[in-house]
């Protein structure tokens, strides 16, 4: 089967890095996170917890930039790519490429000043501005015929 080089930009850039991310946050964060409820919502919750142990059978809970701003930062580079891909051609395609990045940044701001659940990060911050900052690139940079 082959697939249009639209389908391949879309799957390696949008769709891709938020499977890798969410398969991060299932297999090695607490299984108190949203994410959970919505595969209990899907009816899935027993098979990824089954898949979870096959994994992770010490039940393992890791904390570190690989399993709290690494994911997070694959979300902006994925939703980053995927407006430039929308907004490509397009005056001022720049500029919405950035809303993820000013979305992300909120969010941290809003945890730092306790208004958002969750533990603000200077890491989380970094990570956001330099996942923008690589998906701005790549697109720019890149041969793809979208």
């Amino acid at each position: 089967m082959k697939f249009s080089p639209r389908l391949k930009t879309l799957m390696l850039h949008c769709v891709f890095p938020i499977f890798i991310g969410a398969g991060i946050y299932t297999f090695f964060r607490k299984k108190s996170i949203l994410l959970f409820d919505w595969y209990e919502s899907l009816g899935f919750l027993d098979l990824i917890l089954s898949i979870r142990y096959f994994f992770n059978s010490q039940e393992n809970i890791y904390s570190n930039f690989f399993t709290q701003s690494f994911p997070d930062g694959l979300w902006v580079y994925a939703f980053t790519y995927c407006l430039l891909i929308i907004w490509q051609g397009r005056p001022n395609s720049i500029l919405y490429s950035i809303t993820p990045l000013i979305i992300a940044l909120i969010s941290e701001l809003g945890q730092y000043l306790s208004f958002v659940s969750g533990t603000y990060d200077k890491l989380d911050v970094i990570t956001y501005i330099a996942s923008n900052l690589i998906a701005i690139t790549i697109f720019k940079f890149s041969n793809y015929e979208i």
